[in-house]
């Protein structure tokens, strides 16, 4: 197949349909303007095509509440023949599967043209998912999703591509973030020295409620080569007043529906080591690495968390 090597910029024709709880619906999406380059002229039978061009990376779903997506980048258009100029128009089909539609929750594609690249892929894929329900945070909301693309290179000419079908789904989202401090924390050792660093953590669901353990791992980290050398390093000595050991920490854990737990507070930071307090003006820099493994009470599941990093900093009172 050929790729694409020059697409005009697309002219604006969006039309969506409100989305009904249990229905499949569809929307044309775009009519831009493209050239489809020519192949070799040696190709027997010219024809035109559409395929799916799937992303290194998962797409990115808009939308309150924020989901986890999966589904391909884009699609694009080639011909084996002569170059073709003109318009394309594409509806997009879209069929919730059971479980989306008992929750609610829609899911909305629709395609935006990027500018001429030279790439295979100039149509992209937007996501957005629809409805405000919650559903449990091992849930997957899954969608059958039809495109068909009609090149138009005449008022008498048009051409009706076989249409890609792909399914896309819909994940709540369960994640760890540092809470800022608002103040300088209390740094216990000897020599004393000043510090700084994030007052704790906390967890947060676009589902539905999650109670159970927070398994915590933290790891503090010289950030920089005179903090390696300066003989002096940190830890957290407490969250939530109970004692972490060797960077370990374990406590419960409820976060209501689409919400945020409460914070998890770093009580205490202990330097270590045995060099002396830094020179004036010199600041120790390190990186603070906390993750989270929740374990759900309701089913025993542990699900690690991406872990999250902040940097903290000692310095001479």
């Amino acid at each position: 197949m050929s790729e694409i090597k020059s697409l005009a910029a697309p002219k604006a024709s969006f039309d969506r349909r409100a989305v009904v709880k249990g229905a499949a619906w569809s929307l044309p999406v775009i009519a831009a303007a493209i050239a489809a380059p020519a192949a070799a002229a040696s190709t027997p039978q010219p024809t035109l095509s559409a395929g799916l061009v799937l992303g290194t990376t998962a797409p990115t779903v808009i939308g309150t509440r924020l989901m986890h997506g999966t589904g391909p980048k884009g699609f694009a258009v080639a011909t084996t023949g002569a170059a073709v100029a003109g318009a394309i128009s594409v509806v997009i089909a879209i069929e919730p599967d059971a479980a989306a539609k008992t929750a609610g929750i829609g899911l909305a594609v629709t395609a935006s043209a990027l500018p001429p690249s030279g790439q295979s892929s100039p149509y992209d894929f937007v996501y957005t998912r629809t409805g405000t329900s919650t559903v449990p945070k091992d849930a997957v909301l899954s969608y059958t999703v039809t495109v068909t693309v009609t090149v138009v290179e005449s008022a008498t000419k048009k051409t009706v591509l076989p249409a890609m079908v792909f399914v896309a789904s819909l994940k709540p989202v369960l994640s760890a973030s540092i809470v800022p401090s608002t103040a300088d924390p209390i740094v216990t050792g000897t020599p004393a020295v000043l510090g700084t660093g994030p007052k704790g953590f906390s967890v947060s669901t676009t589902g539905a409620v999650m109670s159970g353990t927070a398994s915590v791992s933290i790891a503090i980290d010289p950030a920089d080569t005179t903090t390696a050398n300066s003989g002096i390093g940190l830890v957290i000595g407490k969250i939530n007043n109970t004692a972490v050991s060797a960077g370990s920490w374990s406590g419960a854990l409820a976060v209501p529906a689409g919400g945020t737990s409460e914070a998890f507070t770093f009580g205490s930071y202990s330097r270590t080591g045995n060099g002396s307090a830094p020179n004036k003006g010199t600041v120790l820099n390190y990186t603070v690495t906390v993750t989270v493994t929740v374990i759900d009470s309701a089913t025993n599941e542990r699900t690690t968390l991406t872990a999250v990093h902040r940097f903290a900093t000692l310095r001479k009172p």
